[in-house]
């Protein structure tokens, strides 16, 4: 037995490193994409009062550390106005039970954006590990998930994207629950 099982061990493990490196990249792609269509569709929601210098949107560089990806550049986005802050902040990949996160913060609260399955609407009860990711579903957009005990995923609209602006800035008292 000896050596050669040795040098088939050997393979096994860097082709199984391989793949997770392979598949981890894929999804880093999908994420970063994601993210830039995100603040795409929050430019555009924002651009007659951005054209109307009533309000900035600007992206900063931020710097990421997940295991398995490593260190990586990822834009914040800050929305600023008179008399409000706020900013989409990505969290990252590694996220349980979807694909990336984004939080809206601002100085009055926080709303969490999650990539996952377009179809999805709540919350799946799973006990799975931050480093046994869902599938990749190139379905997979950006929802608003709603507060304890029920978390909910809403289709992220301009509308709900307004309210939850309004809520972290205090300028709401609640999240829309539909």
């Amino acid at each position: 037995m000896g050596a050669p099982v040795v040098e088939e061990f050997e393979r096994f493990i860097k082709k199984q490193t391989e793949a997770r490196r392979q598949d981890w990249d894929a999804r880093q792609r999908f994420w970063l994409e994601a993210v830039r269509q995100l603040y795409a569709d929050v430019r555009s929601w924002l651009q007659s009062h951005v054209d109307a210098q009533a309000m900035e949107c600007v992206e900063v560089p931020r710097t990421l550390v997940e295991t398995d990806l490593g260190r990586y550049e990822v834009p914040a986005l800050e929305i600023s106005g008179p008399g409000f802050r706020a900013s989409l902040e990505p969290v990252g990949i590694k996220v349980r039970d979807a694909l990336g996160r984004v939080d809206l913060d601002g100085l009055m609260g926080s709303v969490r954006l999650l990539l996952v399955p377009a179809d999805r609407e709540a919350a799946p009860h799973s006990r799975r590990r931050i480093d046994d990711p869902p599938a990749l579903d190139t379905s997979a957009c950006f929802k608003i998930v709603t507060e304890a005990p029920h978390f909910r995923y809403l289709e992220l609209t301009k509308e709900r994207f307004l309210a939850a602006l309004l809520y972290v800035v205090g300028a709401r008292a609640e999240l829309p629950e539909e």
